[in-house]
């Protein structure tokens, strides 16, 4: 094989934000260590840890100004305020370990010049190398996040994808070939009849979208050709085997109306996995899982370890932080001091859901903007705004979750705590940190430091330097 040209890595990978957002980008390259040459595996964007990972999975919004006070449409962009979740790190691990698994069972093969159609009315591009496995004997895992709706899922998928070129367009040792490292596919809603066959012809109609084949549909119609599940995911197999794809998503799969009769229609996942070493993933609710997967041993070891999706909302710090957080950006006036009581009836109206929580909380900024006498903003005005918008919908069955004034007061100042254990760890994370922000205080890095070691005394280094560099970041106005 030719040398590759290896590209330098900035902010954690090695294409530019406007590639990771293009349609379609040419391939480049950084060396790594375990698959040297592997041109599938050095084209991805690399694993994200530390800064690149909370980077990668926070998104701050610009604070509201006092013009912005006057126009209710503006408290919409907490619509996309991103806070780092704890399933982030899980998702990242799991879901590029998956991804890399299935490009190290395949290889490369030369074919006779095929055409593939790219934004079908301005380019065209011919083929002449695939992917096949190597041993269809060893299956590739892939994971599943499973969590109540409204808890982050999809949002932090998202954030997943964005890491990672939509398409991949090789040009290498004479060889030129298409690589989808990531197919997300969200389960069709729409019919009550809706099967796994329909959501196998979603796969097709997602590589459509992808290669910007609005006219023709060329990869949907061959799917849709196909009359039964085992037909169907047959053909997917050829589609991944052609366009390289590493990962296929199922969001949404709740959606869908399977039934313990469709066993044998499932089990064209694990044809498809035999048959191509394409990693799988679904998303969904528990009871989804439950119905599907759990009670078939093969299929749920084919799509791999659980992701606890909503585990942080019995997280009594975390989500004090993650309702402080977003406090931040306020469009009250004056400010309003997160009290324990305004976060406890904030959590209580919003069921500790994070979609229920950001709209509960853009309803409160709304109705303080349309009152032409202001309120104080108490828990008994949450309540109140709730009652309004959500007396139906919300859930008030976590009411014996509370928070304290001192856990507040100690999440909001980060008190001191003397502990002399993991002073050579401290040393450490206060410097990686000082690369980032050198004028910020040591002090204020090893308060935070010790906050973290008294709360979680067993933690690995890498989630002492998150969970430590996540508050600095806070506190730097990122």
């Amino acid at each position: 094989m030719d040398h590759l040209r290896y590209s330098e890595i900035i902010d954690g990978s090695q294409y530019t934000k406007a590639e990771l957002e293009a349609d379609i980008v040419d391939a480049k390259y950084v060396h790594d260590y375990s698959q040297p040459g592997n041109v599938l595996i050095e084209a991805l964007s690399p694993v994200r840890e530390g800064f690149d990972l909370v980077n990668g999975y926070v998104n701050t919004i610009a604070l509201p100004t006092s013009e912005d006070r006057k126009h209710p449409e503006t408290t919409e962009r907490l619509k996309e305020y991103r806070t780092i979740l704890p399933m982030a790190k899980e998702i990242e691990r799991e879901g590029m370990r998956a991804i890399r698994m299935s490009y190290i069972k395949r290889r490369l093969v030369h074919i006779p010049d095929d055409m593939i159609h790219i934004n079908s009315d301005e380019e065209n591009m011919t083929i002449n190398a695939i992917s096949d496995v190597v041993n269809k004997s060893e299956s590739v895992t892939g994971f599943a996040l499973i969590g109540n709706s409204g808890c982050g899922k999809s949002k932090s998928i998202d954030m997943f994808r964005a890491h990672q070129p939509k398409v991949i367009r090789h040009h290498i040792n004479g060889c030129s070939f298409i690589q989808i490292p990531i197919l997300y596919v969200v389960c069709p809603d729409q019919s009550k009849s809706n099967t796994l066959k329909d959501l196998f012809d979603e796969v097709g109609r997602e590589i459509d979208r992808l290669m910007g084949d609005y006219e023709e549909h060329l990869c949907e119609k061959y799917l849709r050709k196909q009359r039964t599940a085992a037909a169907k995911a047959s053909a997917i197999v050829q589609l991944i085997s052609r366009y390289n794809i590493g990962m296929i998503l199922f969001d949404e799969m709740q959606d869908s109306h399977f039934d313990n009769r469709q066993s044998g229609s499932l089990n064209a996942l694990l044809r498809i996995n035999n048959n191509s070493n394409v990693a799988i993933g679904v998303i969904g609710t528990e009871d989804m899982y439950q119905l599907l997967f759990a009670a078939r041993n093969s299929i749920a070891q084919r799509i791999g370890p659980v992701i606890r999706a909503d585990a942080y909302m019995n997280d009594r710090d975390k989500m004090a932080s993650i309702i402080m957080d977003m406090m931040k950006y306020q469009w009250f006036d004056p400010p309003v001091t997160p009290t324990p009581e305004i976060i406890n009836a904030i959590y209580e109206e919003s069921g500790g859901v994070l979609r229920r929580l950001v709209d509960l909380y853009i309803h409160l900024n709304c109705e303080w903007i349309y009152a032409k006498k202001k309120p104080a903003v108490t828990p008994e005005w949450i309540r109140k705004v709730s009652d309004k918008y959500y007396s139906l919908t919300r859930n008030k069955q976590t009411k014996t979750y509370s928070f304290s004034h001192k856990e507040v007061e100690e999440t909001l100042t980060n008190r001191n705590v003397k502990d002399d254990a993991n002073e050579e760890v401290m040393t450490k994370i206060v410097n990686k940190i000082h690369k980032f922000y050198p004028n910020l205080s040591t002090d204020e890095i090893e308060k935070s430091f010790r906050a973290e070691v008294k709360k979680h005394p067993h933690a690995e280094f890498d989630d002492l330097l998150l969970s430590v560099y996540t508050k600095c970041y806070r506190n730097c106005g990122g």
